[in-house]
């Protein structure tokens, strides 16, 4: 730009220069005395750049002394020639600085386009290791983008793999949780199933147990009036008896005077034999009398023996009676005794089975809405998680993604205040140490204590370990484990912290307890 600007100004200079000598023409007498017009061919002629390279400024300065000492004639001079002389010796100083001004110029402008010629080959070579640059930038560009377009291609079909996956784990857990709302509803209808029935049998159990009773106050009854009855007979025998007694006593009486009479008889009998015996001739008759009053008298005392016989066999046949009564009647009291001991038994039982039937009863309806209590907040305990896990599940699933989602978690789990009603403790919620994808896990066949010992062997324990085992530590988990209603997610929980405890404990004392 310079270069050319230059040539631009040494092109007017050189037209102003020869429109000056065209104007100040002068005529110079030679030897023939002819007037020859005076020009600049050597300025006027010359082109922009037309000039030797080899020629310097002193040779320019040797040439215009040599024309200055030739010696021209001496001649008459006027004052026109004079002011033609001044004029022509000014325009040719004026001529000369401007030819000196002008070899400067384009000195300058040699220089000037030099340095712009290397400094075209440097831009030249700057501009040739530009391309290439430019062109081994583009190359890497290229590789790049065919890398990224590749890559990208990867992690769109992984992503799509991904959104498949999540779809389906989408689906599975909306299936899951309308089977879990299904077995809830199943859960609840064969709760009140069995708690009608449990009512009816309660019912029907009160029903028998009160007939039952009804039946046994009725034998009760019976036995109080068969003891009643008992004891009046036996009254009536211990009457009887005394009658018998008092009967025998005066028959007694009555032997013992028939006896003494008998006796008085007798000897009356043998007073009158003496008598007779002495009188026997007088008295022939009275033999007789004897015989016939010795015939009644043993009669007498035959009668009496056969009654005292009859009495005693009555006696003992009473006896018996009485002893078997007395038998019958201790009878019927230890069977009364042992009736009203298992009708109080009964009673009881009775009472023992309705209050743990009630028992039962209230606490299966407790029961049962405390599942529906605990179903519908683990429900929502899982979609909080989900919704927390929202921004690891939306991008491929690594090892560092796993490491990531355990810190974040691990940083806000304890304290805790964990309830049954409104933060159920649930699988999801707990940072397990494991590189697997949490909702992808059978966790019921999960093998704990391998899954943890496979994450600390791809994680440098540093930093978390002692989070980790102040988290996962059993003594911990007795008041979280109570907020879950199911025994076999409870057990499977319980089961799980121990064993990740115990291999962060080996771990721990591998390295050192770090």
């Amino acid at each position: 730009m310079v270069g050319a600007n230059l040539e631009l100004l040494l092109y007017f200079l050189i037209q102003y220069l020869h429109l000056f000598n065209q104007s100040f023409r002068i005529n110079v007498k030679c030897n023939d005395n002819h007037a020859l017009p005076c020009s600049f061919p050597d300025l006027t002629d010359c082109e922009i750049g037309d000039w030797d390279e080899g020629e310097t400024l002193v040779q320019e300065d040797e040439d215009a002394d040599e024309h200055k000492q030739v010696k021209r004639p001496r001649s008459s001079l006027t004052p026109e020639d004079v002011s033609g002389k001044l004029r022509d010796s000014y325009a040719t100083a004026t001529a000369s600085q401007l030819h000196k001004e002008l070899l400067s110029v384009r000195q300058q402008n040699h220089r000037l386009e030099q340095a712009l010629k290397d400094k075209d080959s440097n831009f030249r070579e700057m501009t040739k290791k530009l391309d290439e640059l430019k062109q081994a930038h583009v190359r890497q560009l290229n590789e790049q983008r065919r890398q990224h377009a590749a890559e990208l291609g990867r992690m769109e079909q992984s992503s799509k793999v991904l959104r498949d996956q999540l779809s389906g784990y989408i689906l599975g857990y909306d299936e899951r949780g309308q089977e879990l709302e299904e077995t809830t509803s199943q859960c609840i209808d064969e709760i009140e199933r069995m708690t009608m029935k449990c009512g009816e049998e309660i019912k029907g159990l009160t029903m028998q147990c009160g007939e039952e009773i009804e039946r046994l106050t009725m034998r009760c009854n019976e036995e109080e009036k068969l003891t009643r009855k008992y004891s009046e007979e036996i009254k009536r025998l211990m009457t009887e008896l005394e009658n018998e007694k008092s009967r025998h006593v005066e028959t007694h009486q009555e032997r013992e005077g028939f006896r003494r009479l008998v006796d008085s008889r007798l000897e009356e009998i043998k007073r009158l034999t003496t008598q007779l015996e002495s009188e026997k001739s007088q008295h022939a008759e009275t033999g007789q009398e004897r015989e016939d009053f010795r015939r009644l008298a043993d009669s007498h005392l035959a009668a009496m023996e056969e009654n005292e016989r009859s009495f005693r066999k009555r006696t003992k046949q009473l006896q018996s009676q009485v002893l078997e009564l007395q038998q019958e009647l201790q009878g019927a009291k230890e069977q009364t005794v042992s009736t009203r001991n298992e009708l109080n038994v009964v009673r009881a039982e009775m009472g023992q089975k309705e209050e743990r039937w009630a028992t039962e009863l209230a606490s299966s309806q407790g029961a049962a809405d405390d599942m529906k209590v605990w179903l519908h907040a683990t429900i929502e305990q899982e979609k909080i998680c989900r919704q927390k896990d929202k921004r690891f599940l939306e991008t491929r699933w690594t090892d560092e993604t796993a490491r990531q989602r355990i810190k974040l978690m691990a940083e806000d789990f304890w304290p805790m205040n964990y309830s049954m009603k409104t933060r159920p403790l649930t699988m999801l919620s707990i940072p397990w140490p494991v590189l697997d994808h949490p909702y992808s896990l059978d966790w019921s066949s999960l093998e704990y204590s391998s899954a943890v010992k496979k994450y600390f062997e791809k994680t440098q324990p540093q930093g978390h370990l002692k989070k980790l085992l102040h988290i996962f530590h059993p003594d911990k988990w007795v008041a979280p484990l109570k907020t879950v209603i199911d025994d076999d997610l409870r057990t499977l929980i319980d089961t799980g912290v121990n064993d990740v405890f115990k291999v962060i404990s080996d771990v721990r004392d591998k390295s050192g307890g770090q």
